[in-house]
């Protein structure tokens, strides 16, 4: 357990039976594609969900009945391969994601799609002015997606954790979109030289809980640079006593001067250019982009629930309106290669008034392939593959 934890702090992921990794490999490939496999994984799944016991299963089950286009058998299996296929694990996770979700929500949101028109309605714009996490344009050298976070930004006296929660919540969302981010998992570095105890609330559980147990992706580590004598003696502690045990083995700290944190995060596969200018890096977030490269995504979906209200460029032109033209963040493009065909596509749907077809699909297909490659000149990408073979052949002979 320790060498997996001090493989995901790296960014190196280690794995076994290296000799057999092609081999196991492809059988693992025919393996998922079986639709006996799945089913019984998804089998697995719903006994261990009938062990649980009902009250924390009962919005899970609500919209099991009555919004089954939220709970298909791809979004389960998500589940089931963020906790490597341990029905146990991946129930718990599926429950505590609907019971919190409700919670955070509320009745009259929880069960709309998790986009801008639908749950995160009137938010977004909110998340892009606050600026406390933001999804970094670039993953790090491990193609590990990041997830940046500036605390001393956060004014309590204006907005609650709820809200944040939220925000955070829907950013995950996006992420688990991208098959190979899924698989890869997210990092996690907080910006901790200016945090005082007034940005810190008994409600940040709420945080910390849509970062670690309830969203489908892996959390692979916390780096917490800079950390000031605040942080250190009192609100790490605090945190740490609300997060298991596996969780609290990934939170690193980094302290020094700016060079020496830089120098510590590289070898974490952080270097320079990939980190955000706050900490010394060369990355200049904008926000703004990232919100509108989501609206456009969100404005050509397929799914007429998710962007039937949406007020992005297509429903514009469709009104004869016109508005400044957003060209996609670095982040967008890597995983949505096509963001520019999506956006024309959108616009092309709108003027003859034909279903706009997105192409997140085929974007997230070339944005996987290019990671693959990226991994093999690393060298890097065996441990992970058989990692994800090892998982599987488990699930297999609990089957």
């Amino acid at each position: 357990d320790m060498v997996k934890v001090q493989s995901d702090l790296t960014g190196i992921t280690l794995g076994m039976f290296d000799l057999r990794v092609d081999q196991m490999a492809a059988e693992a490939e025919a393996t998922a594609a079986s639709a006996n496999s799945m089913s019984e994984a998804l089998y697995l799944l719903d006994f261990e969900l009938a062990k649980l016991p009902a009250a924390q299963t009962e919005v899970y089950r609500r919209a099991l009945k009555d919004y089954p286009h939220l709970v298909t058998d791809e979004r389960r299996m998500q589940f089931l391969e963020c906790e490597e296929f341990d029905a146990a694990l991946a129930a718990r996770r599926l429950a505590k994601h609907w019971k919190l979700r409700m919670e955070l929500f509320g009745s009259d949101r929880c069960f709309l799609p998790m986009t801008m028109a639908g749950a995160m309605k009137g938010e977004v714009e909110k998340v892009v002015e606050r600026r406390i996490e933001q999804i970094l344009p670039v993953t790090d050298t491990a193609g590990r997606a990041i997830l940046y976070e500036d605390a001393s930004r956060r004014n309590l006296a204006e907005y609650s954790m709820e809200e944040e929660a939220r925000g955070v919540w829907y950013m995950l969302e996006t992420l688990t979109e991208i098959p190979e981010v899924r698989r890869r998992g997210v990092v996690i570095i907080v910006n901790a030289s200016a945090m005082q105890r007034e940005h810190y609330s008994r409600k940040m559980t709420l945080l910390t809980e849509v970062e670690y147990s309830v969203v489908p992706i892996r959390m692979r580590a916390v780096h917490i640079c800079h950390p000031n004598p605040v942080v250190y003696y009192v609100i790490v502690p605090v945190i740490k006593r609300f997060l298991p045990k596996d969780v609290r083995l990934r939170i690193k700290l980094y302290y020094g001067s700016i060079a020496s944190v830089l120098q510590q995060l590289e070898g974490h596969s952080l270097p320079k250019d990939r980190l955000p200018v706050e900490l010394g890096g060369a990355l200049n977030v904008d926000m703004t982009k990232w919100a509108l490269d989501r609206l456009a995504l969100e404005t050509c979906s397929p799914d007429p629930t998710a962007s039937a209200h949406i007020d992005g460029p297509a429903a514009k032109r469709a009104r004869g309106e016109s508005g400044p033209e957003s060209k996609p963040s670095k982040l967008h493009e890597a995983i949505y290669p096509n963001i520019a065909a999506v956006t024309a596509e959108a616009a092309a749907a709108a003027d003859t008034s034909t279903t706009a077809t997105c192409t997140r699909n085929r974007s997230t297909s070339t944005f996987k392939s290019n990671v693959k490659s990226e991994t093999r000149n690393r060298g890097d990408g065996r441990g992970g593959r058989s990692n994800s073979v090892a998982s599987r052949a488990r699930s297999r002979s609990r089957g």
